[in-house]
Order: structure tokens, then C-alpha cells, then sequence
């Protein structure tokens, strides 16, 4: 007994001019993106964990493809997708141990501890940790301005 919501036909053209909205190209200056890192309009993803809060440029993510941090007692990494869209944040520590990672060219993830395959949402599909999941870590994309306003204690 449910129904299923669609786009109301009388909005087509107000939809077609936000389809871009993900991507930051929207023209309209509320939505735009700067593209040079650390600018207010530029795109974080940021990371809290308890009293600490670090920001990472988006430009550095996707040249990367992985990047690798920690607060106290709390090893994380975020990942992005092949899309250069999509990404992930999980905490690196799975049975006591603190693992690293690669990320290969197929879009999966290597530990260097143990050579374990990973996929990128956080699933181990071969090796000594094969079939254990990744805890995944609240990650926020936002604008610099954004996240600095309401952490303002952020590290970056």
C-alpha cells in the first residue's frame, strides 16, 4: 500500500538545472566550487572523532586516490572511487592491528601488513582478514568555509 514519488513534470526544467550540483559546476554562486584547494568555496572532507576535527583538501584525495591519518588512538583513511565522485572513510584498525593501505589500479585496496585484498567499501575478499568489514568513520564533503565555521579547532 505504498506509492512511489516522482519528479513532478511541471518542475522538468527547475531539476534539469541542478543536474550538475554534485560536481560544483553549478553557476549559480551559492552552489559553485572553487577549484584551487583551501579557498572558501573549495571542497574538504572532513573528519571528527571526539574532541579533534582535521580537514582534507579534495584536490589532494583525488590525486592521491587514499589518504591515511590518525587521531589519538584512532587510525582512519578515506578513499575515493574510480568516479573521482565518490568516497569513503573507515578506521584502519581491525583485530588490534593498525593496518596501511595501497589502493590498485582496479579500485580495490591492499594492507601492506598481511597482502589482504580489500574492496573499496571496506570488505576484505582475500587473505588473512578475508570476509572482516572496515568500521566506517563519519566523513563529511562540505566547503572549507562550512566546516571551518562549525569546527573551528579543525587541523588541516
Amino acid at each position: 500500500n505504498t506509492l512511489i514519488l516522482q519528479p513532478d513534470s511541471s518542475y522538468t526544467s527547475d531539476y534539469d538545472d541542478l543536474a550538475k550540483f554534485d560536481d560544483g559546476t553549478i553557476k549559480s554562486g551559492l552552489e559553485k566550487r572553487d577549484s584551487i584547494s583551501w579557498k572558501d568555496k573549495s571542497w574538504v572532507i572532513g573528519v571528527k572523532s571526539g574532541r579533534y576535527s582535521k580537514a582534507f583538501d579534495w584536490n589532494e584525495l583525488i590525486s592521491k586516490k587514499i589518504i591515511q591519518d590518525s587521531f589519538p588512538s584512532f587510525p582512519y583513511m578515506i578513499v575515493i572511487e574510480k568516479d573521482k565522485a565518490s568516497f569513503h572513510a573507515y578506521n584502519r584498525k581491525i583485530e588490534e592491528t593498525i593496518l596501511h593501505f595501497q589502493k590498485n589500479n582496479d579500485d580495490g585496496l591492499t594492507d601492506t601488513e598481511t597482502a589482504s585484498k580489500w574492496d573499496v567499501y571496506g570488505r576484505c575478499i582475500d587473505g588473512k582478514y578475508k570476509g572482516k568489514q572496515l568500521k566506517s568513520v563519519d566523513a563529511y564533503q562540505e566547503f572549507w568555509h562550512s566546516w571551518k565555521t562549525f569546527n573551528p579547532f579543525t587541523v588541516r
